[in-house]
């Protein structure tokens, strides 16, 4: 882990700091908040396609001067998160994890928002895999 990788880098250079660095840590973080944490990111790393999606349709609805429709997205999914945080904290009694469960929804709300504007109202890019296709003199140029 990263603090097994720190411990071992500040041993070579100081031992006696690595001792007091380690009881500092220790005395700021408990096991069962590691382990919130650690179940935290799990759940938001894993389900993180929200996130991606929404920053690749952000950017087409931004590059055809759709911001209000990329605001109006991004508004949606965090208005989404924070309603849910409460629901899923406090009344569920879900902690940490209902936490993280409410942040990927609020970025799969965002996505699904995005790509209703983007094919709904973005005329400006077609919507078609027809025009794609890699092609050897492009990447001998970036090349």
């Amino acid at each position: 882990s990263a603090i097994a990788f720190t411990t071992s880098a500040l041993e070579r250079i100081d031992p006696a700091a690595t001792t007091e660095t380690l009881s500092r840590i220790s005395s700021c973080r408990s096991l069962s908040s590691t382990r919130a944490s650690a179940s935290y990111l799990k759940i938001c790393c894993c389900l993180s396609f929200g996130a991606i999606g929404f920053t690749v349709y952000e950017r087409f609805l931004q590059s055809t001067g759709k911001t209000l429709y990329s605001t109006i997205s991004q508004v949606s999914g965090a208005a989404t998160n924070i309603i849910l945080d409460y629901v899923f904290i406090y009344p569920c009694k879900m902690g940490i994890d209902g936490a993280a469960w409410a942040t990927v929804i609020g970025q799969i709300v965002s996505l699904a928002a995005a790509m209703q504007f983007h094919y709904l109202a973005n005329r400006e890019i077609k919507n078609s895999v027809q025009g794609v296709k890699a092609r050897r003199q492009d990447h001998k140029r970036h090349l």
